[in-house]
């Protein structure tokens, strides 16, 4: 089984070091992918450098987003003339550090079920399957443009959690899948982003026939947001800018 490490960079070449680092030795067939989605200049340069210093591909990018950033990525593999069935892709945030990379590759289009740890908390799985019907409440958030509203959905969301149900989303800072999925075309959309790649991920590999959620003991530890942090600096702007991504989701797959 042979592995693809991918991630999307954003002024974050600081945090790469101990991200790549996490990873650990790498095998001979072994991929490590960085898309630049571009910060600036002087970031573009900072990444060129450890580039060849760390040997991994870097695909450079205009500012197109995290599921998107992916998707060039996922492009890329396709282009390659890859055997994708004899792959394992690890796609995920910067800001995270492997703890345990042991993994049994399933032949199929497999998704496996990382632990992803913040703090003490394990935030997979991100969404259940009885979850995703209560998703529809956010209709009531958008149209009545109310933080009030869609931190109470929220909760609501949150509750039905404790009701056992099958794995539908998992956490976005690691999505790990048999690369055979990427046969399918391109996982996200254009206008998908902040908080609503798990959305776009899940509904992906549930239109797949035959795919499956699989238990692994992969553990990574999710050390921050650092992406969007400098980009939404209160609910209300998180609000605002996740609302156009989640109507997208919405219309997109009428779930």
């Amino acid at each position: 089984m042979n592995r693809i490490f991918i991630s999307v960079n954003y002024g974050t070449t600081d945090i790469i070091r101990n991200w790549h680092r996490s990873i650990g030795d790498l095998f001979k067939h072994d991929k490590v992918i960085i898309i630049d989605n571009f910060y600036s200049l002087e970031e573009r340069e900072n990444i060129k450098k450890l580039s060849k210093e760390l040997k991994f591909v870097l695909i450079e990018s205009e500012n197109i987003g995290y599921g998107n950033g992916l998707n060039k990525a996922f492009k890329y593999l396709q282009e390659e003339n890859l055997n994708l069935d004899n792959y394992i892709v690890f796609a995920g945030n910067l800001d995270i550090l492997y703890k345990n990379l042991n993994i049994s590759f399933v032949n199929g289009k497999n998704v496996y079920v990382p632990f992803a740890l913040e703090i003490k908390r394990n935030r997979n799985p991100f969404l259940t399957i009885f979850q995703k019907h209560f998703l529809k409440l956010h209709l009531f958030s958008i149209k009545s443009n109310s933080l009030f509203v869609f931190k109470l959905v929220i909760v609501i969301i949150k509750l039905a959690g404790f009701i056992p149900s099958k794995i539908w989303a998992l956490h976005g800072s690691l999505f790990i899948f048999n690369a055979s999925i990427l046969n399918h075309g391109n996982i996200f959309n254009e206008n998908s982003f902040l908080y609503s790649e798990e959305l776009e991920f899940a509904s992906f590999v549930e239109h797949i026939a035959n795919s499956k959620f699989i238990d692994c003991d992969v553990v990574y530890e999710h050390i921050g947001h650092v992406s969007t942090s400098s980009v939404i600096a209160s609910l209300d702007d998180f609000y605002k800018v996740w609302k156009p991504s989640f109507n997208n989701w919405l219309l997109r797959w009428k779930d």
